[in-house]
């Protein structure tokens, strides 16, 4: 159970750097939007990976938590996490 502890963490880290980077990059867009209209038909798909990523986080962060203190909720938690991380597979997917 140890391993699942570390991967919780790295997956928590890991989409935490990702959400931020996508909220900043948001930021930017929402910057620009008067200079380039295009923006806008891109600052959806853009806002819906952040708030993924965000949801990951979350899931994972519940999960990180919930094995630390030895509650049987941490399952809650990581099956938040893998749910949207095939939800980003399948949004990504070339097909």
């Amino acid at each position: 159970m140890r391993y699942l502890f570390y991967l919780n963490c790295a997956v928590m880290a890991l989409a935490a750097v990702l959400a931020t980077v996508l909220a900043v990059v948001c930021l930017i867009y929402v910057v620009y939007l008067d200079r380039e209209p295009q923006l806008g038909e891109e600052l959806g798909f853009l806002v819906t990976t952040t708030v993924i990523f965000t949801v990951t986080t979350a899931g994972a962060a519940l999960a990180v938590v919930g094995q630390y203190r030895k509650r049987p909720w941490h399952w809650a938690g990581l099956a938040l996490w893998l749910a949207s991380i095939g939800l980003v597979v399948r949004l990504f997917s070339p097909s």
